[in-house]
């Protein structure tokens, strides 16, 4: 065993073969050999360079690593095969050169971030809890957020179990749960805008618990509408359309693993083609052009001849720390209302006026206070004679 090389389950894990979990389960089944001799013993240490390690028989060779951000779409699950036939998040990326698998979950209806590589040991790191890793969603909630339901999802609340999703996406009923309740930890809440009934609200979170911001409304006796993931570790979709991705840089990818205490300079990162729009240009073909002479190229250019590098003081600075950071949510639209801003609502004795009370209507007029009518204006009604009445 080389002490100075690195653990067998982590250089199965970077080679793509399985997730490093899944890697000492193969390592302890005795699926995994090295130099010809079954291993089984965890913490293996070996020398990419000069072991040959195998699983099954087969020679396991080191693959350049790839990392991608993609913009998920709704309605795509975030596995490698869905059992009931629906279309999964590694369908958008149909060429890519490597075995890929997502770091982390979104839900079939969740849009936004999701980063996808098959380096085992940064995925590793970014999804565990200890490493704290932000999370950014924008979340629209069915009805207006209280002040009193903003602080209590700051504080944390105690999270409702999860509810199984169905085909279509939609939550099917709760099963009867046994035991302590879950809590999410502490989260940074802020109201985006208001709609007519609805709110907008900012949630960044450092852990990843099943359907979390859907439980954390229910929690509160509310519930969203649509969830976006707009940034994960730092990294967003800015310039990338909905259902399009692109390769990360070298610098982004030195940053995740700064981030999660590896070395920066361990990452072998391929350079694939960008896809971050949807249309893609064809390239045109090439015509059968026919073929010149010797005496027909241009002379070469002389060694001599070629211009004087560049210097390093010269060099374009694009480091990652100083790249424009990105627009905000707020500078995108105008500033929303805050909860407190909002027009205090008309009482309802301002709405309409006062009823009358009985007592304050007008007093009938009497038939004596009519007014006398004129004479010569108007002649006085015949008055009937009786049939008693004698004539004149």
């Amino acid at each position: 065993m080389n002490m100075n090389g690195i653990r067998l389950q982590l250089l199965l894990a970077k080679a793509g073969i399985a997730s490093r979990r899944h890697a000492e389960v193969l390592i302890s089944q005795g699926h995994v050999a090295i130099n010809g001799k079954v291993v089984t013993q965890l913490g293996t240490r070996v020398d990419p360079a000069t072991d040959r390690i195998s699983v099954d028989g087969k020679l396991v060779e080191q693959e350049p690593l790839a990392y991608y951000l993609l913009n998920k779409p709704k309605g795509y699950v975030t596995t490698a095969s869905d059992p009931d036939g629906r279309q999964t998040v590694f369908d958008l990326i149909p060429d890519a050169p490597v075995r890929l698998f997502a770091v982390g979950r979104l839900d079939y209806n969740t849009e936004g971030v999701l980063l996808l590589t098959n380096d085992g040991e940064l995925a590793h790191a970014l999804m565990h809890p200890s490493r704290g890793v932000d999370k950014v969603y924008h979340a629209k909630f069915r009805e207006e957020l209280t002040p009193m339901m903003i602080a209590r999802l700051q504080e944390g609340v105690d999270l409702p179990p999860p509810r199984p999703m169905g085909k279509d996406g939609q939550p099917l009923p709760v099963p009867a749960h046994h035991g302590m309740p879950e809590r999410s930890a502490p989260a940074d809440v802020r109201v985006l805008k208001f709609t007519s009934r609805h709110t907008w609200a900012e949630v960044r979170i450092h852990e990843g618990k099943n359907r979390q911001i859907h439980r954390m409304a229910e929690a509160v006796g509310s519930s969203l509408l649509k969830l976006v993931r707009v940034e994960y570790a730092g990294l967003t979709a800015d310039n990338v359309e909905v259902g399009a991705y692109r390769p990360l840089r070298p610098q982004e990818v030195a940053k995740l693993r700064q981030l999660c205490g590896l070395n920066p300079g361990a990452a072998r990162a391929t350079q694939f083609e960008d896809r971050s729009r949807s249309s893609q240009r064809s390239r045109p073909e090439r015509t059968n052009r026919p073929a010149k002479s010797v005496e027909d190229r241009p002379t070469p250019r002389r060694f001599e001849d070629r211009p004087a590098p560049r210097r390093f003081e010269e060099r374009p600075n694009n480091r990652f720390e100083e790249r424009p950071a990105p627009r905000r949510f707020e500078e995108q639209e105008p500033a929303p209302r805050r909860f407190e801003d909002r027009p205090a609502p008309r009482r309802f004795e301002e709405q309409k006026p006062a009823p009358r009370r009985f007592e304050d209507r007008p007093a009938p007029r009497r038939f004596e206070d009519r007014p006398a009518p004129r004479l010569g204006e108007q002649p006085a009604p015949p008055r009937l004679k009786s049939r008693h009445q004698a004539p004149p």
